[in-house]
């Protein structure tokens, strides 16, 4: 059973309502649903079922990871870590922890991580045809990613492109020479191994389409839609997680 330990922004101070209270205590705060109410539930679901005698402690780990937002360096290290064990551990199944309004996931949208930059040609805007704005390239770059399909399925819903960051040019009379986007992709696509390579051939193709010599597009991890059973005894709710598991 998993899950992350580390939260992304924005700061939400930490409140309590009543600690000596059982049942109507109120937890507010950054952290304190995504993700250690999953946290909390997999540590007490496992305490009680090691309890009850239905488990043995050897048939179950917990692994609480960091990294989740980012380059998912925990679970990183978990995976490298388990190829030093002899012999390495087995797994029969996953549970991952995710704010889910307590219904089980049957799956979750895929993810491209990356950035595009730009390249022109400095100049003053007072002789706008002496330069070639990277800033007007990579805005009308992302303008048509965002209003282009880039792959939808009945089950997953829309691609979807969030613009992270923005950074280009150095001062407002300036023809800007260089500029960047740091993007996050969420994908509706499969199959899980090649989903994400479809949505980058078809970034790639936007990009070629504005200017073939302007564009640099890379990105790290990456992966289509992943499908998981939820079909498991006891089950109240399905949905689908459109926030991937990183």
């Amino acid at each position: 059973m998993s899950s992350h330990i580390d939260v992304v922004p924005p700061y939400i101070p930490y409140s309590i309502s009543d600690e000596n209270a059982s049942s109507d205590t109120i937890i507010r705060g950054r952290g304190s649903v995504d993700a250690k109410g999953s946290i909390a539930a997999q540590i007490t679901a496992l305490q009680s079922l090691l309890d009850a005698g239905e488990v043995a402690e050897q048939d179950v780990m917990l692994l609480f990871v960091v990294g989740e937002e980012g380059p998912g360096d925990g679970m990183r290290f978990f995976s490298n870590e388990t190829h030093n064990l002899h012999p390495p551990p087995e797994f029969e199944s996953g549970i991952f922890g995710e704010p889910t309004e307590n219904k089980l996931a049957c799956g979750h949208k895929g993810g491209l991580f990356g950035y595009i930059e730009a390249r022109g040609t400095a100049g003053h805007s007072g002789y706008p045809w002496l330069g070639k704005s990277a800033n007007e390239l990579l805005i009308r770059a992302l303008a048509q990613m965002l209003s282009t399909d880039l792959g939808t399925s009945d089950k997953f819903g829309n691609t979807t492109v969030n613009v992270g960051r923005f950074d280009g040019g150095v001062a407002p009379n300036v023809i800007p020479e260089y500029a960047r986007a740091d993007i996050a992709i969420r994908i509706a696509i499969g199959p899980e191994d090649k989903g994400a390579s479809i949505v980058a051939d078809r970034v790639q193709s936007i990009l070629d389409d504005i200017d073939p010599d302007a564009f640099k597009f890379a990105y790290s991890h990456c992966y289509g839609v992943v499908e998981t059973n939820c079909d498991v005894e006891g089950k109240l709710h399905e949905s689908i997680l459109f926030v991937p598991s990183d």
